[in-house]
């Protein structure tokens, strides 16, 4: 039995973890290029992560990153029940689905997988790849914005903006339309149930990541993940019962909290209104600054239909108050949604899809402009709106220069500057009449260009480091020399401060959108390895299979068997 089980402890983790640190990813690096192990990102009871770096040689620059999972598949989150995704691992085939290969970068809501493997060196052991998010996850954000203490008047949570609120909002609902209806049929209504909404399984991308034509570039995106608990469930479901006390503690929905061993006469079926209810009480949460709850809602405590609401932070000091304003005053609007995805009753709660159509009813509303502000279209039309249209007006050829003589051309100030350097005597100058020019004007229109072009620049550089840095409240606000700028510059109060400054800034307007999802092509029989799965847990009910490299080869004909583990001395 694993470790989540209860259970007494893997003998063989440390081993299991030495190798997994030196294993490298499946894909060949390309000549020039080699793999670096980047760090641990995480672990739990499903599973241990790790970051890996595509590193150039020539520079040492990252050029690319594969985040890698491992975990121990039982024989029972292989889906054999003859239905719908039969004979695949439920993780594998649920992220698969949710993201099919060539998926618009802007249409994924969850996590991709890449790619899965068996790993050699013991049986139960697989590897999934993922992309690598840059910040995290929506713990860490808001743990950034600093945590609220109703003991203290001093300090507090700074609330995210509304718009960000809107924008987290949106795309967990279209998650949560994507688990609704990607496996329904005219037979079944099949559904995907998440069961451990939390922040810690909600990743975000940075910045600006999705490209400039998209919606919200100074927000990161988020993307739900970790499917290693979600259910494929649909009415009538004789295996419903295992979504019951499946959520981390604190975020459960009434009808899958564990109350007890058996489920309460109360208790509904899981379904795609439970994510709807988790979606509601995360976002309720991290609005008042909580990422964490010590336990879950005590439904049998109470008399009535309890239904929990959203909670105004305290007021603070004035002084603190006046230092950083920390309260936040959310639209009625918001909040109403909020309220009626966490209704008790499931059949009271809206649909994922009902959801989504009343989200991007109002979003516009309330966005601030939040949801154009950095794109193309939006830098474009105010840049070109700060040109002036006399600027692109060139006099006519003809039109005679006035000039009052006072200026040389520059060739006669460059002649004069050699002579002087060299002591070369300075002839007398000849009384003459002015020359003129043929051009009226005192800017060439080379000069001009270079001027809008120069301005142009500084104002892309400009919005580029806002989505990049976000807000940096130690620092002052960010002032342009130039008052033409100013509509350019974000209010603090609509940024939020980033759980780690950029690597680096580089050019937003002028990178390349991403490319859409690419899935690996699989590589191991699944059934095979189920089978000797099965074998090893009947033999050995509460045992761990023995780890060592290459003990086990589950790979398709024609694949190579193994992976190349680096040595301890290589690694290091």
């Amino acid at each position: 039995m694993s470790d989540a089980g209860g259970y007494y402890p893997d003998p063989y983790r440390n081993d299991r973890i030495d190798i997994e640190l030196r294993a490298l990813p499946r894909q060949d690096a390309p000549e020039g290029h080699s793999w670096v192990f980047g760090g641990k990102l995480g672990a739990g009871g499903f599973g241990r992560a790790y970051l890996w770096n595509l590193i150039n040689n020539a520079d040492q620059k990252v050029v690319d990153r594969v985040v890698l999972k491992y975990t121990e598949v039982r024989s029972e989150q292989v889906i054999s029940n003859g239905g719908l995704g039969n004979g695949h691992i439920k993780e594998v085939f649920i992220q698969k689905s949710l993201v099919p290969n060539g998926t618009p970068p802007d249409k994924v809501f969850t996590v991709p997988l890449l790619g899965a493997e068996h790993c050699s060196w013991s049986l139960d052991s697989w590897r999934f790849y993922s992309p690598y998010f840059a910040f995290g996850d929506l713990f860490d954000l808001i743990k950034t914005q600093g945590l609220e203490d109703l003991r203290s008047t001093m300090t507090g949570h700074r609330q995210i903006p509304e718009p960000f609120a809107w924008y987290i909002l949106h795309r967990l609902v279209s998650a949560a339309v994507v688990m609704d209806t990607k496996f329904r049929t005219s037979q079944k209504e099949y559904q995907v149930v998440h069961v451990d909404f939390k922040p810690e399984n909600i990743f975000l991308g940075a910045p600006g990541s999705l490209g400039k034509n998209n919606s919200f570039p100074a927000y990161p995106p988020v993307y739900l993940g970790d499917f290693g608990n979600a259910h494929v469930t649909y009415p009538g479901d004789p295996w419903d019962y295992m979504m019951y006390g499946g959520c981390t503690q604190g975020w459960s929905a009434p009808e899958i909290t564990r109350l007890g061993h058996m489920k309460r006469s109360w208790q509904a079926p899981g379904g795609s209104y439970t994510n709807v209810w988790q979606i509601g009480y995360v976002m309720q949460s991290i609005l008042m600054g909580v990422v964490s709850w010590e336990q879950d809602i005590p439904w049998n405590d109470f008399d009535y239909d309890y239904e929990p609401r959203y909670m105004p932070l305290p007021k603070r000091t004035k002084a603190r108050e006046a230092e950083n304003p920390l309260r936040r005053d959310y639209s009625t609007e918001l909040l109403d949604i909020l309220n009626a995805m966490v209704s008790y009753k499931p059949e009271a709660r809206p649909t994922p899809q009902q959801l989504l159509d009343v989200i991007e009813e109002y979003m516009s509303h309330f966005s601030q402009g939040m949801d154009r502000w950095g794109t193309q279209e939006w830098f474009d039309q105010l840049n070109n709106d700060e040109d002036s249209p006399e600027d692109d007006t060139i006099a006519s050829e003809t039109t005679p220069l006035q000039d009052d003589g006072s200026r040389k051309g520059v060739t006669e100030k460059f002649i004069d500057k050699f002579k002087h350097l060299f002591c070369v005597p300075r002839a007398r100058p000849k009384r003459r009449t002015p020359r003129r020019s043929p051009i009226d004007r005192d800017i060439s229109p080379y000069s001009k260009l270079q001027a809008r072009n120069k301005s142009r620049k500084r104002r892309q550089d400009m919005v580029t480091r806002q989505i990049k840095e976000g807000l940096r409240p130690k620092l002052q606000r960010y002032v342009s020399a130039d008052p033409s700028d100013d509509i350019f510059i974000l209010p603090d109060d609509l940024k939020i401060i980033h759980p780690k400054r950029p690597e680096k800034i580089g050019d937003y307007f002028a990178a390349s959108g991403p490319e859409p999802t690419n899935y690996m092509e699989d590589i191991d029989d699944v059934e095979k390895y189920t089978k000797a799965k099965r074998a090893f847990e009947r033999a050995h009910p509460d045992g761990y299979p023995p780890v060592g490299v290459e003990k086990y080869d589950f790979r398709k004909e024609g694949e190579k068997p193994g992976e190349v583990v680096l040595d301890p001395v290589a690694k290091k």
